[in-house]
């Protein structure tokens, strides 16, 4: 592809050198096209310089923008199915402090049985121990407010 602003160049160049009367109708309408095609090229050669320094800016700031994920997530999947599953495993354990000693611990959701007494295995008492509320809800209702008395 040849240089555009050259081919207005020589466009012009063209025109003058034909003896081609320029106060004639034809010759003033081929005069003003050549220099509109002259200004295009001009205009557009500013705008490719224009194109390629943004290029090169645009292309920094990725490279920028990748040293700073590289420094910042330092090796952590960016992949969003793995984050998904590790949200789906996290709200799967529940992380517990014994009342008694402060012990941590984790339990399953999956596995947990509200059945079962469960001991601290630290100071072996009871993880969850009972409390006048939780006769309440055997069905022993003294104070319902929906009863009328």
């Amino acid at each position: 592809m040849s240089n555009l602003s050259e081919d207005a160049a020589r466009l012009l160049g063209l025109i003058e050198g034909c003896g081609l009367d320029l106060d004639s109708k034809e010759g003033k309408v081929i005069s003003k096209l050549a220099d509109i095609v002259y200004k295009m090229a001009a205009e557009l050669a500013g705008l490719r310089k224009d194109h390629e320094e943004l290029d090169d800016y645009v292309e920094s700031i990725d490279n920028d923008l990748s040293d700073l994920e590289e420094a910042f997530f330092d090796g952590q999947e960016d992949d969003e199915d793995t984050e998904e599953e590790d949200d789906e495993e996290d709200d799967r354990t529940v992380e517990y402090s014994c009342p008694h000693c402060g012990s941590a611990m984790s339990f399953s959701i999956d596995d947990f049985d509200f059945d079962e007494d469960y001991l601290c295995p630290s100071c072996h008492k009871p993880l969850f121990p009972e409390t006048p509320e939780d006769d309440l809800e055997d069905g022993d209702d003294e104070d319902d407010p929906g009863e009328d008395n």
